[in-house]
């Protein structure tokens, strides 16, 4: 586990806006939430090779901000594959309210080479299994 101040880059990530939902914007920030930094700072971990594959995936921090006058719910799906069709994550948004998802509660990217095994090929069909919607409460 990383001992010590986050990287500036984790402080203040370049969020970039993915699309905007029912008065709702929807950025993403791509992190690898320290796992790498966990990986070197156990030599034993290095000839682990599920421990190697877990470092390389990729976390998806999302941002939203609420631009309404009312409070919304937001859902998404954090397992992104293509047969991942409830959304498994959820949060209420205050108006004009603005919430970031942290590590442990962020989609995580795995993609893959290997035909119908329901995970993305790429980044963009991964940010498409999302599925993010946007109801008023």
């Amino acid at each position: 586990m990383w001992i010590g101040p986050r990287p500036v880059e984790a402080q203040n990530p370049e969020w970039n806006l993915l699309e905007e939902i029912n008065g709702v914007k929807i950025s993403i920030y791509e992190s690898d939430c320290d796992r790498a930094l966990d990986v070197v700072s156990d030599p034993t971990v290095l000839s682990d090779e599920n421990a190697l594959a877990e470092a390389s995936k990729k976390t998806i921090l999302l941002r939203f901000e609420n631009t309404n006058n009312y409070q919304v719910d937001i859902s998404w799906n954090n397992i992104l594959r293509s047969d991942q069709n409830s959304p498994d994550s959820f949060l209420s948004l205050n108006e004009l309210g603005t919430i970031n998802t942290e590590c442990i509660d962020s989609p995580v990217i795995q993609l893959t080479n290997e035909p119908n095994d329901g995970y993305p090929v790429s980044a963009t069909e991964a940010l498409s299994f999302l599925n993010i919607t946007i109801s008023s409460n």
